[in-house]
């Protein structure tokens, strides 16, 4: 059936020439229509051998009853798939100061997680999921992470490889 649409649509254009506008509207609409009741997109009234598209409204009303209603806690949804804080702490940014973070965090480690944290405060977005006091929250937690990064340097160079990550999560998220 979709073959048979097809091609009489592609007849249909190539007689365009002749036919243009709302004459190619009125000659394509049967066949649109017949396509709708094949594959049960139309619901057809045999009383009145016409299509009927309340059922089409009706159904696309039950669908959006059965959906489930958001919570109205003091969560927001933004698309984030971070299971902690520390992580969803890592602001969307321009992709230049993602870099520069980056940089900083491989000279420092801690600098560019810390000055992440305040670029968020008027360059950035924030991520975490929650309505009120989302740029304080990740300007505290990216201070903390990034003096955690630097304190731990000493333990095996933990730190280091940590504000690496922290900086290419900078700009994997700067770049969405």
């Amino acid at each position: 059936m979709i073959q048979n649409v097809t091609d009489g649509v592609a007849n249909i254009l190539q007689t365009s020439e002749k036919v243009r506008g709302w004459k190619l509207v009125q000659k394509t609409i049967p066949r649109i229509i017949e396509y709708g009741r094949s594959e049960g997109i139309l619901q057809v009234n045999v009383q009145q051998n016409a299509f009927n598209i309340t059922g089409i409204v009706i159904a696309a009303q039950e669908e959006a009853h059965t959906q489930k209603e958001p919570k109205s806690g003091d969560k927001v949804n933004l698309p984030t798939n971070d299971i902690t804080t520390m992580h969803e702490a890592i602001p969307f940014l321009p992709v230049p100061v993602a870099i520069t973070c980056l940089l900083f965090n491989i000279l420092i480690p801690g600098s560019g997680t810390i000055i992440s944290g305040f670029s968020a405060l008027c360059m950035g977005q924030p991520r975490i999921n929650m309505k009120e006091g989302r740029k304080l929250i990740t300007l505290v937690v990216n201070l903390l992470v990034g003096i955690s990064q630097f304190f731990t340097i000493t333990f095996l160079f933990v730190g280091w490889f940590w504000s690496i990550a922290w900086g290419g999560l900078l700009i994997i998220h700067s770049s969405n």
